[in-house]
């Protein structure tokens, strides 16, 4: 059966003890017992997962760490999956009172920009400049959005892409590397 497929695939793979594990929905098909074992399994170690999962108790037990990434932006959350949709929260919230914030201040430095004579001082062109900014920032709109990934291709059962030796780093503003994988 199909279970039975990915549960031995699983296992290859994880006897493989890998670095870097991509898993797709690994709690589907497993009993109790196994899930149970698999997030002991995770949790041990230092292990980089890239995981799709509607099993949000899963994420709970398993991750330390997790990277969203938003609107060209990758936020860091050192926690479990509780705590990111927390952290989450307080960001959005901050964002939108920014937002608002800079609304508020936006329409009193309109109304200013339409009060002031066209033949302006230098200060009134700083002001004026400084204007702009924060009407990008007022228009600025927080967006609930889905990421979507294509694929030209399906695969089933088989492996569509192995890799060793495999690292990525960073370097930091005082010139020493940082390797993350």
């Amino acid at each position: 059966s199909g279970g039975q497929l990915k549960r031995v695939a699983l296992a290859n793979v994880l006897l493989l003890e890998p670095d870097f594990l991509i898993l797709d929905e690994p709690t589907n098909h497993l009993d109790l017992e196994m899930i149970e074992w698999l997030e002991g399994y995770l949790r041990r170690g230092n292990k980089t997962l890239l995981m799709v999962t509607h099993d949000r108790y899963f994420l709970d037990e398993v991750c330390n760490l997790i990277l969203e990434i938003d609107d060209e932006t990758i936020y860091i959350y050192r926690g479990n999956y509780s705590y990111y949709l927390e952290k989450r929260q307080e960001r959005i919230d901050n964002a939108r009172a920014e937002i608002t914030r800079a609304n508020n201040l936006y329409r009193k430095e309109l109304d200013w920009m339409r009060r002031q004579p066209q033949a302006r001082g230098h200060k009134a062109r700083y002001r004026e400049e400084a204007f702009y900014d924060l009407e990008a920032k007022a228009k600025r709109r927080i967006e609930e959005r889905q990421m979507r990934l294509k694929s030209s291709s399906v695969y089933i059962g088989s492996k569509i892409f192995e890799c060793q030796y495999v690292s990525k780093a960073f370097e930091r503003a005082d010139g020493t590397q940082k390797v993350i994988l």
